[in-house]
């Protein structure tokens, strides 16, 4: 037998390891995504580039719905019985048939019948419908896998799941894009990789969780595996009533990302969708490291408050908005001042214009600063009025991309983006303001944003009046920006307790 202490010191390692794990697995995944995206976008140009994005996003909407919430809701359940391990494994297996007899009809539905209306109506681009159909094979597969996914995490296996996921797919994507470069550089190629990819990855995780299951059973069994069959409907049922408000949270968070590209293919030409694509992808790149620095933002506080500890999750928010304006105003000004540029990246085919290369990573900017405002609501019961203001804020998108983009094209997509995000955020400013007494933030904070613009623009100036505009020059310009960026943040953060609250916030982040 195993003494508990051991067990705690075991438990931890491997919580450890599984941090790790992940980490590295979410910069593979951006790294290779944007490997990835540059050699398709040289590959194809940038019509057959729009239009595989606004398939991919027609994807992800209906992803994101897929498990219809069950997967967050699965969560919250196994960390009620976590000792259930018979039970679990009954209540998971009716889960995946609920999705499975969900997923498969709209899949079918949406690629046979769907596609087609859309091609003749909306997205009138050759072969859109077979090209959704190819995509959305892959629907019921992954809602499947956000269901093990959820199961890998409730049981303390986050790191398994990870190597089959984070690893195995933008790997199988870089080998598959490659020969497809060689054999058959096509739009239909891509989607048909897009699609292989999550199958490849299904493979590893349906073979690792049978093998998983078959030891389990060859494990001493619990009581409760012998309940009745209508306990564990029950249990279904348990679950489902939790599901459906989470899933319509997680859609209205998760169309930010997608409905600017897909309403701008309803009304511009798939080349100007595959560069404003292009660079959205770039543009988003500004939250990377906020994301990863916030991620226990919402539990610090939630305990904070439920302590009765304001100051504390006011030097919370006040820590990670200060850093975030750093490292985030960095690559905003970066995207901003040399993203008309990308051009020599991504191929001779995309044109990208000044006024969205500004205004799209500002929208990013504004969110990952000041987003995990919403944490001091979603984690301190005010859970509906965040809910309602991203539904809101969802809305006013929706609106404002059909309202701008027949006007303004591409600058009226980003316009929309950049607006609504900024309104989100001030509202949750407001709100936070008015129930726990504080603004978060200090005035000095939009500094870093605009020193990095001035700086960036500085270099990008300086540059070209030695060169002409080339690959090279953007090189440099970067190079160049980022060293005087580099010495004025590293002034901001060794004043006074900025190391301190720096190596904190790293912590975190890693």
């Amino acid at each position: 037998m195993i003494s508990r202490s051991a067990a705690v010191a075991m438990l931890r390692r491997l919580a450890s390891s599984d941090v790790t794990v992940i980490a590295f697995g979410q910069l593979l995944q951006q790294a290779l995504m944007v490997i990835t995206g540059i050699a398709v976008a040289r590959m194809l140009g940038s019509a057959d580039y729009g239009l595989i994005n606004i398939v991919r996003n027609i994807f992800t909407a209906l992803a994101i719905l897929a498990p219809i919430g069950l997967d967050l809701a699965l969560l919250k359940y196994m960390g009620r019985a976590s000792d259930d391990t018979a039970g679990a494994e009954r209540l998971v297996a009716r889960l995946r048939l609920v999705v499975l007899a969900i997923n498969l009809p709209v899949a079918l539905i949406g690629g046979l019948g769907l596609g087609r209306l859309l091609m003749a109506h909306i997205y009138v681009y050759p072969k859109f419908d077979l090209m959704l159909l190819v995509t959305l094979l892959a629907l019921p597969v992954s809602a499947d896998l956000s269901i093990l996914g959820a199961y890998y995490r409730a049981r303390g296996r986050p790191g398994a799941y990870a190597l089959m996921s984070s690893y195995v797919q933008p790997i199988a994507r870089l080998v598959l894009v490659a020969a497809a470069f060689w054999l058959s550089p096509t739009a239909l190629a891509i989607i048909t990789i897009n699609t292989l990819q999550i199958l490849i990855s299904a493979a590893f995780v349906w073979t690792h969780f049978t093998l998983w299951r078959r030891a389990d059973r060859n494990a001493p069994t619990t009581p409760l595996q012998s309940a009745p069959l209508r306990s564990d409907w029950a249990a279904v049922r348990m679950v489902l009533a939790d599901s459906s408000w989470m899933a319509l949270n997680l859609f209205v968070y998760g169309m930010m990302r997608f409905v600017d590209v897909l309403v701008l293919g309803a009304f511009a030409p798939a080349k100007e969708v595959g560069a404003y694509a292009a660079l959205s992808t770039i543009a988003q790149l500004v939250q990377v490291w906020p994301f990863s620095a916030s991620q226990t933002l919402g539990p610090n506080i939630s305990r904070h408050y439920h302590a009765g500890d304001v100051a504390s999750i006011r030097r919370e928010l006040n820590e990670y908005i200060q850093f975030a304006a750093i490292v985030a105003g960095y690559v905003f000004a970066g995207v901003a001042a040399f993203g008309t540029q990308l051009n020599f990246v991504f191929g001779k085919s995309f044109v990208f214009g000044p006024v969205i290369a500004l205004l799209l990573p500002l929208g990013w900017l504004l969110s990952a600063t000041l987003a995990p405002v919403g944490f001091c609501l979603s984690m301190t019961g005010r859970h509906r009025a965040e809910l309602a203001i991203l539904t809101a804020g969802g809305g006013i998108l929706l609106l404002t991309c059909y309202l701008f983009t027949p006007l303004w094209g591409s600058v009226g997509a980003a316009s929309s983006v950049c607006l609504t995000f900024a309104l989100i955020n001030i509202t949750r400013f407001y709100y936070v303001s008015r129930t726990l007494g504080f603004t978060p933030g200090r005035l000095l904070d939009i500094f870093p944003p605009i020193a990095a613009a001035a700086f960036a623009y500085g270099a990008k100036a300086l540059v070209g009046l030695m060169l002409e505009p080339s690959l090279l020059s953007l090189l440099l310009g970067c190079g160049l920006y980022s060293m005087a960026f580099a010495a004025l943040a590293y002034l901001l953060v060794m004043r006074g307790d900025g190391r301190e609250a720096f190596r904190r916030l790293m912590f975190r982040a890693s």
